[in-house]
C-alpha cells in the first residue's frame, strides 16, 4: 500500500515534483493530494486529488509544503 503525499502549493517547483512523482516515478495520482488556490490544469489532468488545505493534511501521510517563503 503506498504512502498518501500531501503538497500544500503546486506552482512551479510544487507542480514538477508532482508531475514527475507521477509520470516518471511510478507514483499513483490517487495517492496524491494538492491545495493551491491556482492548481494548473496540466496538473489537473494527472487525476491527483485536489483538496482544500484540511483534507489534504487529513489524507496524506506525508506534507510537502511547496509555497514561496514569502507567502507564510
Amino acid at each position: 500500500n503506498m504512502s498518501k503525499i500531501g503538497f500544500i502549493g503546486v506552482g512551479n517547483m510544487g507542480g514538477s515534483i508532482v508531475s514527475g512523482m507521477i509520470i516518471r516515478g511510478g507514483v499513483n495520482s490517487d495517492d496524491v493530494y494538492v491545495t493551491d488556490p491556482r492548481v494548473a490544469d496540466d496538473i489537473k489532468a494527472l487525476g491527483v486529488n485536489v483538496c482544500e488545505l484540511e483534507d489534504t493534511v487529513r489524507n496524506s501521510d506525508y506534507i510537502l509544503s511547496t509555497v514561496k517563503p514569502n507567502s507564510l
